[in-house]
């Protein structure tokens, strides 16, 4: 992805986070989207497209990493942020840990 299309805060975040400019790449060109803050979209890598991929010859550990990154396009279609998405597991050991500590119970 050329560096005009992408924000000074999206450069330094995919540094810092360690996120691969191939990844990313993948996840803007295949990705789907959903509504995000202020307008903004995220894109994020879904396993229905994993097979269409490989296809078209993007080797296996990039559409892996791809798979854990989440991207924040603004209106313009210029990224804004990138980074790891969080394993829905560990939401969801915390939502219940809340319940139970709320209600008493050991967890």
């Amino acid at each position: 992805m050329s560096h005009q299309l992408m924000t000074k805060h999206a450069v330094e975040r995919m540094s810092q986070r360690g996120v691969s400019s191939q990844a990313l790449e993948v996840v803007l060109t295949y990705g789907a989207d959903t509504p995000a803050y202020d307008g903004c979209l995220k894109r994020a890598l879904r396993h229905a497209e994993v097979n269409e991929i490989l296809a078209d010859g993007i080797s296996l550990d990039v559409v892996e990493a791809a798979l854990k990154i989440e991207a924040v396009l603004s209106q313009e279609e210029r990224l804004v942020t990138c980074y790891q998405r969080a394993p829905r597991c560990l939401n969801r050991a915390t939502r219940r840990q809340r319940i139970n500590n709320r209600y008493g119970r050991r967890v």
